[in-house]
């Protein structure tokens, strides 16, 4: 399957409920007459398969890949070295960054954002700065094996020879060179649902309203820069043109397949020929043909939009539920409000009540002392 949108991400907080916003949002929008469609795994990774196969050929055959680089997702680059296990969040990156060097992605728009922080800052944000928030000097100067060797691997199996720089990129190049595109920066955002004196549940929940919708806006114009997904230049077969990644080889002009036999009559002549078919009958037989082609045609329409208004109605359900979490996050935050209130009110009363009893009780003793004398 061919993608418009690849978005890639580290699982975390913050980071995975960005993705699934993107998703969510990116799926009721609409390009070329249709839904979007968007590779995140959790939708689109199926059990019993390869998970980095298909992923990276979800990634081959995307117009668009999203990667949201944070400080959360490099925090475990910290951590290896050459000879280190495949790091997931590395291959991708790496692969998006080698699709680009030989111009086999059209478009890559990173999101940028630092830490999380507890309450917006100077600029109205509430992530901080990546490029002041993250320690680039910290990244190993070293690139992996591994994800080189498989992505290595896999372009060769679409007929297309890597470059020469793929096993000599570092991890902090693949960074860098991710972060040369033009994208979303975070922390330029502000909530623009406003304070006004809200907690902390609210100015997040507001902050990220903010940040999914433009994020999708951006991709929005990014993606309708772009054309089906393929090759732009280069050799070798072009990538996602053809259902599960195959290529058809060319069969020669001259081939055995292709040569017509001579006095072969054709498969009409061989009809009219016959003694039991009317050339009446054969004209019947050619417009029940059409006529089957055409409902076969129109049934194969009408599946296109039933998944499109499911795929549709999946992403509004989706999106319903987030809205019902939000509202009930912030039933709960008002309740609990509403509860201290009431709670304060009380304690209140109750002293006033302590205040009162005490002054009676001075009254009654002074009552007591006048009636003693």
């Amino acid at each position: 399957n061919s993608y418009d949108v690849f978005v890639s991400y580290r699982w975390g907080s913050f980071d995975t409920d960005l993705a699934e916003g993107l998703f969510t949002l990116l799926s009721l929008e609409i390009v070329d007459s249709r839904a979007v469609q968007v590779f995140r795994d959790r939708e689109r990774l199926q059990d019993g398969r390869n998970f980095r196969t298909d992923f990276a050929h979800a990634l081959m055959s995307s117009r668009v890949a999203c990667p949201i680089i944070s400080t959360n997702s490099i925090q475990r680059f910290l951590k290896i070295h050459e000879h280190s296990d495949i790091d997931n969040v590395l291959f991708e990156w790496t692969l998006i960054v080698e699709l680009q060097e030989l111009n086999l992605l059209q478009a890559c728009f990173p999101i940028l954002l630092g830490r999380p922080l507890d309450a917006p800052n100077k600029r109205g944000s509430m992530v901080s700065n990546f490029f002041q928030d993250a320690d680039m000097a910290e990244i190993p100067p070293i690139a992996n094996t591994a994800v080189s060797n498989e992505i290595a691997r896999l372009l060769q199996a679409k007929g297309v020879k890597a470059s020469p720089k793929l096993h000599s990129r570092t991890i902090k190049e693949v960074i860098e060179a991710l972060t040369m595109n033009l994208g979303v920066t975070a922390w330029s955002i502000k909530n623009s649902h406003g304070s006004g004196g809200a907690s902390n549940l609210h100015e997040h929940a507001g902050f990220k309203t903010t940040l999914f919708t433009h994020c999708v806006s951006k991709v929005m114009e990014c993606l309708q820069r772009t054309g089906a997904p393929q090759l732009a230049t280069g050799p070798g077969p072009r990538l996602g043109s053809f259902p599960g990644g195959s290529v058809p080889t060319a069969r020669p002009a001259d081939s055995a397949e292709n040569r017509e036999e001579p006095n072969r009559p054709n498969q009409n002549d061989q009809i009219h020929q016959s003694g039991g078919v009317s050339n009446v009958h054969f004209a019947s037989i050619l417009e029940e043909r059409n006529m089957l082609a055409k409902d076969l045609a129109r049934a194969k329409e009408e599946i296109s939009v039933l998944q499109a208004e499911k795929t549709r109605a999946q992403a509004e359900a989706r999106s319903e539920a987030v809205k019902l979490k939000a509202e009930s996050d912030n039933r709960m935050v008002q309740s609990k409000a509403e509860f201290q209130v009431q709670l304060m009110k009380s304690e209140a009363e109750v002293e006033m009540l302590k205040l009162q009893l005490d002054i009676a009780k001075k009254q009654a003793e002074q009552s007591s002392c006048c009636s003693i004398s």
